[in-house]
C-alpha cells in the first residue's frame, strides 16, 4: 500500500488559535497513485494557467470538476479509501488534563480500570472538559508544555473547585479526587516532558497526535487488504519534519489499536507488524500531483457548508476512514458503554461476583496507597 498525507487547521503549540480543528487528510491506496492522479490534474493545470492545484486558490466550480476527476480516477485504478484525522484543539488539553493526572501508571492515586478502560477515560475527558474554565484550560496547557509542575498543581487546584458544581455522582467525585490528591501532595511522581529538549512539545500537538492516528490507520488498511506498506509521502514539512521521521520510525512496525465506540469497555491493543522497511519521504506538494489530490479531497471535506458540494462530500464519505479527537466523540463513547451496560441482563451470580471483584479492586487500591505512605 502506499499513503499520501496532507494537514490543515493552523497549529503547533497554540492549540487556542483558530480554527477550531486541525485535520489531517490521507489516500490510503493499494497501489502508486502517481500516474492516476497527474494525468487527471495536469489537464486542470493547463486549462487554469497554474503551475499546481491548490484547492483554497481554485474556483469553487473548478473545485468541484476536479474533486468528481480525481475520485474517478481514484475508483477505476486502485482499491483506496481516504483517512481522515480530525482534532478539536482546545478539548485535546482536556486529553491531555487526564493523561497526566489520572495515568494510574505513575499516580498511585488513580484507579486503573478509569485509566485504561475506553468507556472510564471518555468519562473522565468529558468531566474535565466541564471542570476547566477557559482561563485555566489555558493555565493548564502552557504550564503542561513547559513542565512547570507548580503550574500544573495550580491547574488541577483550580478545577478541583468545580468538581461538586459539575457532577454529584460520589463515586465519579471520589475518582477524581483521589488521583487528585496523589498529584498535589507528589508532583514528584508524574512525569512531565514536553521540554525535556527543545522539539519534545511537538509530540503534544494536533500535528503529531494526528501524525500518529494516520500511522495506525495505514497498519489497519494494511491488514484489511493484505497490502503491505511500500511508501508513505507526507507534505514537506520544516517545524515538525524531524519529529514526524523519529515517529515514523517507532511506529512503522508497531499498532496500537484502539476500541471501537460499540466496544468501550475493551482495553487498546497493541501489536507489532511484520513488515519490510517502507520508505517515508516529504516532497513539498506543488511537485508531487498525489497530495495535491489530497488537498483538494481535504479542502472538499472541511466544507460543510458549502452548497453545491453535497454530493461530492457524500462520495467521499463513502471512502472515508475518519477519527475524532473531540468532545462530542467522547459522549458517544460514553454513551455507547452505558447503553452496552443498560442492555446486558446480569444473573445474581454475576452481580454478586461483580460487587467481589469491585470491593478487592478497592481494597487492593486503598493498599498500594497506604504501603506507598509508609515509604
Amino acid at each position: 500500500m502506499y499513503i499520501y498525507a496532507d494537514e490543515t487547521g493552523n497549529t503547533g503549540r497554540d492549540v487556542f488559535a483558530l480554527p477550531e480543528f486541525y485535520r489531517e487528510g490521507a489516500i490510503f491506496a493499494v497501489e502508486d497513485i502517481e500516474t492516476l492522479v497527474s494525468a487527471t490534474l495536469e489537464r486542470f493545470k493547463r486549462e487554469l494557467g497554474v503551475p499546481r492545484i491548490h484547492a483554497n486558490e481554485t474556483p469553487r466550480e473548478k473545485v468541484r470538476e476536479i474533486g468528481e476527476a480525481i475520485l474517478d480516477a481514484l475508483d477505476a485504478g486502485t482499491t483506496w479509501c481516504f483517512h481522515l484525522t480530525a482534532i478539536e484543539k482546545p478539548f485535546l488539553v482536556s486529553t491531555k488534563f487526564v493523561d497526566t493526572v489520572f495515568d494510574s501508571g505513575e499516580n498511585r492515586g488513580a484507579r486503573w480500570l478509569w485509566y485504561n478502560i475506553a468507556f472510564f477515560r471518555h468519562t473522565l475527558c468529558c468531566l474535565i472538559d466541564d471542570m476547566l474554565t477557559p482561563k485555566n484550560r489555558q493555565a493548564f496547557w502552557w504550564a503542561y508544555l513547559a513542565d512547570d509542575h507548580e503550574g500544573v498543581k495550580s491547574a488541577v487546584r483550580n478545577a478541583r473547585t468545580y468538581l461538586d458544581r459539575i457532577t454529584k455522582d460520589r463515586r465519579l467525585v471520589n475518582v477524581v479526587l483521589d488521583a487528585f490528591d496523589f498529584a498535589l501532595n507528589h508532583p514528584e511522581e508524574i512525569t512531565l516532558m514536553a521540554s525535556r529538549r527543545r522539539d519534545s512539545y511537538k509530540g503534544h500537538t494536533p500535528n503529531m497526535v494526528a501524525f500518529t492516528v494516520l500511522m495506525q490507520g495505514a497498519h489497519e488498511f494494511a491488514e484489511t487488504h493484505a497490502s503491505a506498506p511500500q511508501a508513505f509521502y507526507h507534505d514537506q514539512q520544516s517545524e515538525f519534519g524531524k519529529s514526524m521521521r523519529e515517529c515514523f520510525e517507532i511506529l512503522s512496525r508497531l499498532s496500537m489499536t484502539q476500541p471501537e465506540i460499540t466496544r468501550p469497555w475493551q482495553p487498546t491493543d497493541l501489536k507489532v507488524r511484520e513488515y519490510d522497511v517502507w520508505k517515508f519521504n516529504m516532497p513539498s506538494s506543488k511537485d508531487y500531483p498525489p497530495l495535491q489530490a489530497v488537498d483538494v479531497l481535504l479542502w472538499i471535506m472541511q466544507r460543510n457548508d458549502e452548497v453545491g458540494f453535497e454530493m461530492l462530500r457524500e462520495r467521499i464519505q463513502k471512502k472515508a476512514e475518519p477519527f475524532y479527537i473531540s468532545r462530542g466523540i467522547s459522549e458517544l463513547i460514553r454513551l455507547a458503554g452505558l447503553k452496552k451496560l443498560a442492555e446486558r441482563s446480569f444473573t445474581d451470580d454475576e452481580l454478586l461476583r461483580g460487587q467481589e471483584l469491585r470491593d478487592q479492586m478497592e481494597a487492593d487500591f486503598r493498599k498500594n496507597l497506604q504501603d506507598f505512605s509508609r515509604g
